[in-house]
């Protein structure tokens, strides 16, 4: 068998070679199989931030919501108080925690306008009507004297409606309401925690 000047035959210095080459290999070779703690860091920075930015956007659709909601129902009842007045006959305003709509006085009660009217019942979607001193019925009760009033003389009564967000907790203040001002007409205010309650021009 033909042996090297060493004495050590070929098939076994060729053994000898690749045994020195796997050590090396797993020595030098990478670990694998988990994250260092600088990685889970990274992603758990990662998704703090995306929750964070889904919160804000959330708050700010919710707001908008409530906004929206508030200023359609002034502008229903400035309509209101304005056909009040044109006709001479009082319109009542049903409230309810979850919409409300309108009626017109008659010999016989208060009358609903039908639901394709302007002045129709409306379901509010993610808002809650809250009136002070008033727990609310779940829907509008038209059979049940009306919670506001529209004069013939076209001025609305005492009103102070709170609008807020759907799940919001008990101890959370309204952050809108339809209130009616000196002038006898609704409006919306917001409130502001520094300066309280302020104004906000129709249409925001």
């Amino acid at each position: 068998m033909p042996t090297s000047v060493a004495g050590t035959s070929r098939p076994r210095q060729a053994a000898l070679a690749r045994r020195c080459r796997n050590h090396r290999w797993r020595r030098h070779r990478p670990k694998s199989g988990g994250f260092t703690l600088i990685e889970i860091l990274v992603v758990v920075a990662i998704v703090a931030i995306m929750v964070a930015v889904a919160v804000v956007s959330l708050s700010g659709l919710d707001g908008r919501r409530l906004e929206r909601e508030a200023q359609r129902f002034a502008a229903l009842a400035r309509l209101a108080c304005e056909q009040s007045e044109l006709s001479g006959r009082e319109l009542g305003m049903h409230l309810a925690s979850d919409g409300y709509g309108f009626s017109l006085a008659t010999a016989q009660g208060w009358a609903p306008f039908a639901d394709n009217h302007r002045f129709g019942a409306r379901e509010l979607d993610g808002v809650v009507l809250q009136l002070a001193g008033t727990t609310l019925p779940e829907l509008p009760d038209f059979e049940a004297a009306p919670q506001a009033l529209c004069w013939p003389s076209g001025e609305l009564s005492a009103l102070d409606l709170r609008f807020v967000e759907v799940g919001a907790r008990p101890d959370v203040q309204a952050r809108l309401r339809v209130r009616t001002g000196a002038d006898a007409q609704p409006w919306v205010e917001v409130r502001d925690e520094r300066e309280g309650w302020r104004t906000l021009a129709a249409g925001g």
